[in-house]
């Protein structure tokens, strides 16, 4: 959390269809902060590199950005709806909350992955 390349975003029991809002953990998109409690906003990952692609190689890559598929004249499409990923995510509470309690309205830039 502290290289700024990851966010925890709260998923709405609306987008789910559980009986609770979900705290989750994913790669950082461009101009996000680092908790997000607002409506998700389509934006490129901060990992992205128009030249180069994404930094991680295929097998290293987040379930999140494997999932994604790409659309011409779109962009990517998601392929890890929010109720799945809000399910993967129920386990990790507790701790997420902790991290949400320290790291609130703390400006994290990005710091690279290195």
């Amino acid at each position: 959390m502290d290289r700024g390349f990851i966010s925890i975003v709260l998923i709405s029991h609306k987008q789910t269809g559980l009986e609770k809002d979900v705290l989750t953990l994913k790669v950082r998109n461009l101009g996000s902060d680092v908790i997000e409690f607002e409506a998700h906003i389509a934006r490129p990952c901060i990992l992205w590199d128009s030249k180069t692609g994404c930094f991680f190689d295929d097998d290293d890559r987040p379930y999140g950005g494997k999932a994604l598929a790409p659309t011409p004249n779109i962009g990517c499409v998601m392929g890890y709806s929010f109720r799945q990923r809000a399910i993967d995510w129920l386990p990790y509470q507790e701790i997420l909350v902790k991290l949400c309690e320290f790291y609130y309205e703390k400006d994290i830039p990005f710091k690279g992955m290195i």
